[in-house]
């Protein structure tokens, strides 16, 4: 049986731990907002499931298909992914899993302009080298 935008939107949210105010703030949109989409009292607009199938790396049509199977989240270039419970995203903290939901809603080339930023904020802030120098003067 086909679950409801309602249920696949609890379903995705949970499965991937986040909560509903992490959520609404991804997205653009109020918590009581969020609360409306997932208690079915409103209906998310084209656009708010776009932005949801991003961040949850699930085609649009998930949303929207009645014989559809078990979600299955797709990489960058559309192939599915298969996650296990072992997977490195099921051991992310709420901030890890914030800034990967984040980072889903760019395009590639904004993508690997923000990944480039963070690979050189990292090595400004963690020089291994000078601290080790610094601790043998």
């Amino acid at each position: 049986m086909a679950l409801n935008v309602k249920d696949q939107l609890v379903e995705l949210r949970l499965k991937n731990k986040f909560t509903q105010s992490q959520i609404a703030d991804i997205i653009g949109v109020v918590r009581s907002t969020y609360t409306y989409y997932e208690c079915g009292t409103t209906t998310p607009s084209i656009y708010t499931l776009k932005r949801l199938a991003q961040v949850y790396k699930v085609p649009i049509d998930y949303f929207i298909k009645d014989d559809r199977e078990p979600s299955q989240p797709l990489n960058a270039s559309g192939s599915v992914v298969r996650v296990s419970e072992n997977n490195i995203l099921s051991q992310l903290s709420k901030e890890e899993r914030t800034a990967v939901a984040y980072l889903r809603l760019l395009n590639s080339k904004n993508r690997a302009e923000v990944l480039e930023m963070m690979k050189q904020f990292t090595k400004e802030h963690t020089d291994f080298d000078n601290k080790s120098d610094s601790s043998n003067d």
